[in-house]
């Protein structure tokens, strides 16, 4: 049946409520395709103008044809009856017909946890994404985003960067990678035996109503939801609503109420929408994860580590004062104190402050 939705894709005009309307007159995408009539598919609540185009389609879309240049990209279609359809795909609202996948079989991974957050992120959002997605990984924990720029690609990069599988759901066709820059991101997804899905035909460009519509996959393939950071009217509270929608759990980080950055995920959580979590430990927490999600040894600290450690200890806490006193480029700074806190030697007080966890 997964080739016949295909075959729909391919005529202008097709969408969720055309499909729906061929699948609740005939049950069977087959027969709508092959076999129907016109009076039928009028019947069908199918416009004039759409019927002549299956008409027209039958006569020039050669089906196998069309399948073979799916398999020779390694796109594999995953239809409402096969064992890898996300279950919980069919309880959410516009349940998609069919998904294009490349990569692993969406069977094949357990546990999920979606992060998402704000394209225009900053420095120390994007490094908690990818340390926190980097640490999962470590647990067998696939990270679930979107690929966009920002937090997103931060999180699927911090899998990447631990050899780990994650999943990104894209707003475009599988076969237009969108942001167009993050092609070489999704290659190295399915280097590391992660996926890259979309429900949208494979040539599809990202719309703009795609780029809303596809968070509630993001948020049901889920079994958690983390927002990282989130301006009022981001994507990424879009993802939230849909995940309180679906009976999901939110964890938000808190951030500085001057930031535009923060106010999307403060706001969830004086709304009691969302859990307060301020460090990795904090994630792991919740989650019920056992043991440090990364482990290491102080005698394996280099000299900088070292640094910052004392600093901490002494009551240099501030991201600022620890700048200062320690010199240096602040990228580096983040770098050691996310290594840190993954290490669960510091925790986070704050979204800029740190303190000895013991060591």
């Amino acid at each position: 049946m997964d080739k016949y939705i295909h075959a729909f894709w391919h005529l202008p005009g097709t969408g969720y409520s055309t499909l729906e309307k061929i699948w609740k007159y005939f049950g069977d995408f087959r027969e709508g395709w092959e076999r129907a009539s016109e009076r039928d598919l009028l019947k069908a609540g199918l416009s004039p103008d759409y019927v002549k185009l299956i008409f027209a389609g039958r006569e020039k879309i050669d089906l196998s044809a069309a399948m073979e240049r799916l398999w020779s990209a390694d796109v594999f279609l995953v239809g409402r009856e096969s064992k890898e359809f996300p279950k919980n795909f069919l309880l959410i609202e516009r349940a998609p017909f069919l998904i294009y996948r490349k990569g692993e079989r969406l069977d094949k991974f357990d546990r999920k946890i979606a992060i998402v957050g704000m394209r225009k992120s900053t420095m120390l959002g994007e490094k908690m994404a990818y340390n926190l997605t980097k640490a999962l990984a470590l647990q067998e924990v696939v990270v679930v985003s979107g690929l966009a720029f920002g937090i997103d690609a931060a999180a699927h990069s911090g899998a990447v960067a631990a050899k780990a599988p994650t999943i990104g759901v894209l707003a475009s066709g599988i076969g237009n990678i969108t942001p167009g820059s993050h092609y070489s991101l999704a290659q190295r997804i399915l280097e590391c035996g992660g996926s890259i899905i979309s429900e949208y035909p494979v040539t599809s460009p990202g719309m703009k109503h795609q780029f809303v519509e596809r968070n509630r996959l993001i948020s049901a393939m889920a079994e958690t939801v983390i927002i990282v950071e989130a301006g009022e009217k981001s994507g990424a509270l879009i993802t939230a609503r849909h995940a309180l929608e679906q009976g999901k759990n939110i964890l938000a980080f808190p951030g500085d109420p001057g930031r535009v950055q923060s106010k999307g995920c403060n706001n969830l959580i004086k709304n009691g929408e969302a859990h307060l979590v301020d460090s990795i430990a904090d994630v792991q927490m919740h989650l019920k994860l056992e043991g440090n999600l990364y482990k290491i040894k102080t005698t394996e600290l280099n000299d900088p580590e070292q640094k910052v450690i004392e600093l901490i200890k002494s009551g240099t806490s501030n991201l600022e004062e620890i700048h200062w006193k320690f010199g240096g480029e602040i990228s580096q700074i983040l770098s050691i104190l996310s290594s840190l806190e993954i290490a669960g030697i510091i925790a986070r007080t704050s979204l800029d402050s740190w303190k000895m966890q013991g060591i």
